[in-house]
């Protein structure tokens, strides 16, 4: 990912003494719901570690409801932009030192002349713009004058906080946020590598997760709705996902060959949730060893491969051993295309055939074998 989010656990402590117990798990909260509408990857840095892990290979810093921050954690902001990088805050960050004491003044440590903006931690004056953007050496600070948590917010419930629900905001509202942000990332020189659209080229609000495992890559997509209280298909958005590498497509969930290209015809149901694969080769079969034979209580070793090409990259096996009265599994990863496992059976397991069946999970392709338990 090319955008970096700060996690500051002492910030979390502030705001529950300052602005509020909830503003900073909000902010958590509206950040990520936007990024995944936006299909933006990002990776959390822990405070402690933000000198050290912010480097060039990020472009933006994200600074949700960062209230308290070291000097270093501050200097480290600084030299991320002045080497060209961008920071995007809801708060104004650093008010507050790592040990949650008010800085002097309620004066952020300079960072090239940028001020404080006055004696609230967001503004509430409505003649102030939504934004203010500020140049440093080769980057820039924008602070926003709005609070993400007013994208989605995560609401607990339940008897002790077990169920919690995702409650957005209005339509429009998370329109102009959208705009608002996906501007200054693209500024920043991040844009999305993969679209949801629908037939006629208007987008999809849908949450994504692209990952990639040896050369072949995943991709989750999902759509939240807190009205939705059953998956029905009959509300299905149908859409077409441009994604950012062609390859042979599979539906994961479905174990169903899509075929090649870069493009998939998708269905998203409110609620629900799809998987799709993208690999470098299309999986022809796979192959099964082990011994014809074992005895009660010993232990079944086996090795299972895919059948595709040369360099089949990433996969991941759910294999199963089923007998007359029970059975066993387990699931192996696999970064070459192929894996060795091992699965104890019982003294009082029953004699007789027993199958194992192994299915690669990216595609679907199943292959058994039978062996005699004795």
């Amino acid at each position: 990912p090319r955008v970096a989010m700060l996690y500051s656990q002492t910030s979390f402590f502030v705001a529950a003494g300052t602005v509020g117990a909830n503003e900073f798990q909000n902010a958590l909260s509206g950040w990520h719901a936007l990024l995944g509408d936006l299909s933006i990857d990002y990776r959390f840095i822990y405070a402690p570690e933000l000198p050290q892990q912010l480097n060039s290979e990020y472009q933006v810093l994200i600074l949700p409801c960062a209230l308290a921050m070291s000097d270093a954690e501050l200097a480290a902001v600084e030299k991320f932009v002045q080497g060209g990088g961008t920071v995007l805050s809801d708060f104004d960050f650093g008010a507050y030192n790592e040990h949650g004491t008010l800085r002097e003044s309620r004066k952020v440590p300079d960072i090239a002349g940028i001020p404080h903006r006055g004696q609230e931690f967001r503004s509430s004056d409505i003649s102030a713009p939504v934004q203010h953007s500020q140049e440093v050496g080769k980057g820039r600070i924008c602070r926003l004058n709005f609070l993400l948590g007013g994208y989605q917010q995560v609401v607990l419930g339940g008897t002790g906080g077990e169920v919690a629900s995702a409650v957005s905001g209005a339509d429009q509202l998370c329109q102009a946020m959208r705009e608002i942000v996906g501007a200054e990332l693209a500024q920043a020189g991040v844009t999305p590598d993969r679209v949801i659209t629908t037939a006629d080229g208007q987008p999809v609000q849908a949450e994504t997760c692209w990952r990639e495992f040896a050369g072949n890559y995943l991709l989750g997509i999902w759509k939240t709705d807190r009205k939705v209280q059953t998956l029905d298909a009959a509300n299905a958005i149908a859409a077409k996902v441009t994604l950012p590498r062609a390859g042979h497509l599979y539906d994961v969930r479905a174990g169903r060959y899509l075929g090649q290209g870069d493009r998939i015809d998708v269905q998203i149901i409110p609620g629900g949730a799809g998987l799709y694969a993208v690999l470098a080769h299309p999986v022809k079969s796979v192959q099964i060893e082990h011994a014809p034979s074992i005895a009660r209580g010993e232990t079944l070793s086996f090795k299972v491969a895919v059948q595709a090409g040369d360099a089949p990259g990433g996969h991941v096996f759910h294999c199963r051993l089923s007998g007359p009265e029970r059975h066993y599994a387990v699931n192996l990863s696999a970064p070459a295309g192929q894996a060795e496992g091992a699965l104890q059976l019982a003294f009082n397991d029953a004699p007789g055939t027993w199958r194992l069946e192994v299915t690669d999970v990216n595609s679907g392709v199943k292959a058994s074998r039978e062996l005699i338990v004795k």
